[in-house]
C-alpha cells in the first residue's frame, strides 16, 4: 500500500470479508493497514478497533485492550463502541470491578443497559440481567436500531428462563418477531 486510496480499498476489503476468513488473516491485514500512516485518523481507528476485536476473538487479550483504549481515549466515532469492548474485556478477564466501573461511564451508544446484564447475567442476578435487557432493548426500540433491540431482547428472554419460564417464553415470542426471518411467513 503506498497511497491514501490504496490502504482505504484495503480496509474496506478486510471488512468486508472479516466475517468469511480466520480472524488471523483479518488481524494480520488490518495491521498492515493501521502500521501505514496513509488513512486519516477516524479510518485509522476504525482499522484499530477492528483489529482490536480480531485480537480478541484470537485471545491476545493485551494487544486487544491496548487496541480498544486507543480508540476509546481518541474520542471518536468509535469510542463508545471500545468502551463497552474494554467493559467485555474486563469481564472476559473475570475483572468485574473494573468491568462494572466501565458500563457505569457508558452512555445509549456504548450500550450501557446491555452490558449491565452482560455483568450480572454471570453473577445469578437474573432479574436484574433481565431489567437491564430491557431497558437496553426501550432505548434500541427508541434510537430504531433494529440489531440491538432484537440482541436486548434475546439476552432478556433467556435470562428470564432462568426465573419465569412461562414469560421466557413470551418473551422468546417477542425476540422472534424482531427477526427479519419472521416477516417471510411459515416456511414451505
Amino acid at each position: 500500500m503506498t497511497t491514501a486510496a490504496d490502504a482505504l480499498v484495503e480496509l474496506l476489503a478486510t471488512l468486508a470479508r472479516r466475517q468469511h476468513e480466520h480472524r488471523s488473516i483479518t488481524a494480520s491485514r488490518l495491521t498492515a493497514v493501521a502500521g501505514t500512516g496513509l488513512l486519516p485518523n477516524e479510518l485509522d481507528e476504525m482499522a484499530l478497533y477492528y483489529l482490536a476485536k480480531a485480537q480478541r476473538d484470537l485471545g491476545d487479550s493485551a494487544a486487544s485492550r491496548h487496541g480498544m483504549q486507543l480508540v476509546a481515549d481518541g474520542n471518536g466515532r468509535l469510542a463508545p463502541a471500545a468502551r463497552r469492548g474494554l467493559a467485555h474485556l474486563a469481564r472476559l478477564a473475570a475483572d468485574f470491578p473494573t468491568a462494572y466501573n466501565v458500563a457505569q461511564t457508558l452512555r445509549w451508544e456504548g450500550r450501557r443497559h446491555r452490558v449491565k446484564g452482560d455483568l450480572h447475567w454471570p453473577h445469578g442476578d437474573m432479574d436484574r440481567a433481565a431489567a437491564a435487557y430491557a431497558t437496553a432493548r426501550d432505548q434500541a426500540e427508541q434510537h430504531g436500531i433494529a440489531g440491538e433491540r432484537a440482541t436486548s431482547q434475546a439476552q432478556r428472554a433467556f435470562a428470564l428462563a432462568f426465573t419465569d419460564p412461562a414469560t421466557a417464553t413470551d418473551e422468546l415470542h417477542l425476540a422472534s418477531s424482531y427477526s427479519p426471518a419472521s416477516t417471510c411467513g411459515p416456511p414451505p
